[in-house]
């Protein structure tokens, strides 16, 4: 594997209760930015889904496990799901996909 490319890409949804759903982007503009400036982090980004606002896509791409599990670990991220820790989650589809190979398209 070339030290281009990257080995974790992480992709999903998360749909929030409508009530909640401001509460959960704050704390997600809030956190973005950090997580981006962490070792290993290639991409990580959070959209909310233009058909269903209560719908927030995600996509992140990891330089390898070891980037992503410190990530998850990490005072920074624990204190941000705490912080969501009243948000209610209507419901959550998250994937890790281990990369191989990539081609542009």
């Amino acid at each position: 594997m070339g030290t281009n490319i990257p080995s974790v890409v992480v992709t999903g949804y998360v749909q929030v209760a409508p009530n909640d759903r401001d509460t959960f982007i704050k704390v997600l503009q809030a956190h973005i930015p950090r997580v981006r400036r962490k070792d290993g982090c290639i991409a990580y980004s959070f959209a909310v889904d233009v058909l269903d606002p209560s719908v927030v896509r995600m996509s992140e791409v990891w330089r390898d496990q070891k980037a992503l599990a410190t990530h998850l670990a990490d005072d920074e991220f624990q204190a941000t799901m705490k912080e969501l820790a009243g948000v209610e989650i209507v419901a959550r589809n998250v994937q890790k996909y281990e990369v191989s190979s990539t081609t542009d398209i």
